[in-house]
């Protein structure tokens, strides 16, 4: 069983019958986590049931998480991040799609990962339409995540670190609730 984010679709939840046994359909550990990959699937039956996942095939594997464990784990707690906030079935996921697949593109040549958490932080909840702007955000926030090494210049505070994660696990907790 797994679960992956569409554009169109939004969070889906499938099962891959034969994952472990078919090196044609998901061959070369196409399903990790962080991979980025074309799906073909037959849709559920019912309301209840899981889609059927058919085939799967990369499309970018982020190969750049893997330089070090503290860049995968910052990934997989953006892939996180993600799933707690978004539903099956809702189709208004576009931009989360996209700012995970920036947020992951940009990690993988990320010069500071705390820096590079705080932009994500920010973008994150920006997106999710909670946060109240401050003066200290707009470099974060008018920066693509790609272009992070830009803002090693721009002053930040252990004060702001601790508030943005501060504010993102706060989220995250609320919104495994409703």
């Amino acid at each position: 069983m797994l679960q992956c984010l569409l554009p169109e679709v939004g969070k889906l939840s499938l099962i891959a019958r034969g994952a472990l046994r078919s090196k044609k359909r998901f061959g070369g550990g196409v399903l990790q986590p962080t991979h980025h990959v074309e799906i073909h699937y037959t849709p559920a039956r019912n309301e209840s049931g899981l889609a059927n996942l058919l085939e799967a095939r990369l499309i970018n594997d982020f190969a750049g998480l893997r330089k070090d464990f503290d860049r995968l784990d910052l990934g997989l707690q953006i892939l996180h991040a993600v799933d707690r906030v978004s539903h099956e079935g809702d189709v208004h996921l576009q931009g989360l799609y996209d700012l995970t697949g920036h947020a992951l593109r940009g990690l993988e040549t990320a010069q500071n990962l705390s820096i590079f958490k705080i932009h994500f932080g920010l973008r994150f909840l920006m997106q999710q339409g909670i946060l109240e702007q401050q003066a200290w955000m707009q470099p974060y926030l008018t920066v693509p995540m790609a272009s992070t090494v830009q803002l090693t210049g721009t002053p930040w505070t252990a004060e702001q670190l601790s508030w943005t994660e501060t504010t993102w696990k706060l989220y995250l907790n609320s919104a495994a609730i409703n």
